[in-house]
């Protein structure tokens, strides 16, 4: 399975749970670290859902190993890793990054603490989700819209429920679901690929990028992350140099006038665009 996509991924859990009924027993366990299995690409609510999109950051791991290293000796544990049952496997549904330093610090052997979940495979889905909304870390806005769309994709929860769980706005998921309305028509083989190569679909292949607001602010999000990575909290310090570094780019006047435009959408209030048989 390894490489798979998420729809690809989800179609062959789903196959074997019919094929095969659970038979752990649910709650609290105990099991060999090596022994639960991780497939990011299904349960990594921070994946885009593309093959080999393992959806995870390295600072998260690098912190939680030092915590770990420096637990004492008997007592290294941090909060159990969420498994979810699969014809006789459990696979990491929330916890991959606990479950990959528990390797590393204690080795393939150790026990580790679980929490074994029952329901579908759409309800685990869903948890994994739901966790990440969580975590330390918040999702950015272009992870929390491809949560949303697998959530959609795979018809789990009403449109409140999928809102809430992926934190996005029920207007926008009201949107996803008249985008798989669209493809389930013109694509009815299921395999969608993530939110963006769904839109893609839904136009055809030769169209061209039709930036809706919603894509322009997770573009927005996507450059405001990169500069806080790069210049952290220096930023405010280090926006002359920014400005100026623009400004040679694309000119002076082209950057003052991108300024004047983000200053007036400020106040023309936000836009919304319910009306469309196919949204993107």
């Amino acid at each position: 399975m390894n490489g798979a996509t998420f729809d690809a991924l989800f179609r062959q859990l789903s196959a074997r749970l019919d094929e095969v009924p659970s038979v752990k027993p649910l709650g609290a366990d105990r099991v060999a670290a090596s022994a639960v299995r991780a497939l990011p690409e299904l349960f990594a609510a921070r994946s885009s859902g593309r093959a080999r999109d393992r959806g995870c950051f390295d600072g998260h791991a690098i912190a939680l190993e030092r915590t770990l290293r420096a637990m004492p000796e008997g007592e290294r544990a941090f909060a159990p890793v969420t498994v979810f049952e699969v014809a006789g496997a459990d696979y990491c549904v929330d916890g991959h990054h606990r479950l990959a330093v528990y390797v590393k610090v204690l080795g393939p052997d150790a026990l580790v603490p679980v929490e074994r979940i029952g329901g579908t495979l759409g309800d685990a889905v869903a948890r994994s989700v739901a966790a990440n909304n969580v975590t330390f870390l918040p999702m950015r806005l272009t992870e929390r819209q491809e949560a949303a769309w697998k959530l959609v994709k795979i018809g789990q929860g009403s449109k409140r429920e999928q809102a809430a769980l992926s934190g996005m706005s029920e207007s926008f998921v009201a949107k996803l679901r008249r985008l798989r309305r669209c493809l389930e028509k013109s694509h009815p083989e299921g395999s969608w690929g993530s939110l963006w190569e769904a839109e893609k679909l839904s136009r055809g292949e030769g169209a061209e990028e039709d930036w809706t607001e919603d894509k322009s602010d997770a573009e927005i999000a996507e450059y405001e992350h990169r500069l806080r990575k790069a210049f952290g909290s220096k930023t405010h310090r280090r926006l002359p140099a920014i400005v100026a570094a623009m400004a040679n780019i694309v000119g002076p006047n082209v950057l003052w006038e991108a300024i004047r435009e983000v200053h007036q959408s400020e106040h023309e209030g936000e836009r919304e665009d319910l009306d469309e048989d196919c949204p993107f």
